[in-house]
């Protein structure tokens, strides 16, 4: 049961990671190109909102 879920961990891992509001590169990047104005504000208001 151990090896059938450390890869499912680690993914879980990884995608918490790159979608954190504080140090996530996805939503740094999304702050830089100004789809967001505070990287914390990723995942807690819609994007299309500025569109």
């Amino acid at each position: 049961m151990i090896p059938w879920a450390i890869p499912t961990a680690v993914s879980a891992l990884m995608w918490k990671f790159l979608y954190d509001g504080q140090n996530g590169i996805v939503a740094h990047y999304f702050e830089t190109i100004g789809l967001v104005d505070r990287m914390g504000d990723l995942l807690t208001i819609y994007v299309y909102e500025k569109v």
